[in-house]
């Protein structure tokens, strides 16, 4: 999951909201004013969740993060410097791609797992679906559009995990601070998860 850009209060008090409704995991996109102290803030205040960094476009966003305690990185884009720097590191580093080629490309660089984007411009379930059967040794991340009932068929489509930007950090409740819809999209988000788990 991330935060979307904002302000480094509204997105440190979306973020919380959502850490509240029970995610484990969370993205901070580096694009948020003040994403380094928002991650430190995070990590310090939920020590048990895993708190990372998305749309890392450089060595220098990867380097900052990462000293604020990011425990994972994301990217929109391969970036070969990064997934090398990355592949045998304790920091985790997701690139992005969407076409076969791109995909394979990512993994040959080293890339452990590959985020898929934007997946719902690309073909959605069906197009993730058609990449697992062609790589299907290399895992994916489904990413952009997914809405909470989408979170099961893109699990059952061989997809190992969701962004749900949108779906959880809506632009309604953060433009009116409602926290307390984030937290409840948050809970809604892992008891669908879970159910695909069982």
């Amino acid at each position: 999951m991330k935060t979307k850009l904002c302000s480094s209060k509204l997105a440190l008090d979306a973020a919380r909201a959502a850490l509240d409704g029970g995610l484990d995991v969370l993205e901070v996109t580096m694009t948020t004013p003040g994403a380094s102290k928002v991650i430190a803030t995070l990590v310090h205040e939920y020590p048990s969740a895993l708190i990372g960094a998305g749309t890392v476009l450089s060595l220098d966003q990867a380097e900052e993060a990462k000293a604020s305690g990011a425990t994972f990185l994301l990217s929109p884009i391969t970036v070969k410097e990064l997934v090398e720097i990355h592949s045998f590191g304790p920091v985790l580093f997701v690139p992005g791609a969407m076409t076969p080629t791109e995909v394979y490309t990512a993994h040959s660089y080293g890339a452990h797992i590959v985020k898929i984007y934007p997946t719902d411009l690309a073909g959605g379930v069906k197009y993730v679906r058609s990449l697992r059967k062609l790589l299907a040794h290399i895992p994916m991340i489904a990413s952009q559009g997914i809405t909470l009932e989408m979170i099961r068929p893109y699990l059952d489509a061989g997809a190992s995990a969701v962004v749900l930007s949108d779906a959880i950090f809506d632009s309604s409740s953060l433009s009116s601070s409602c926290f307390a819809k984030i937290t409840q999209q948050a809970s809604v988000a892992v008891k669908e998860a879970a159910k695909n788990a069982r």
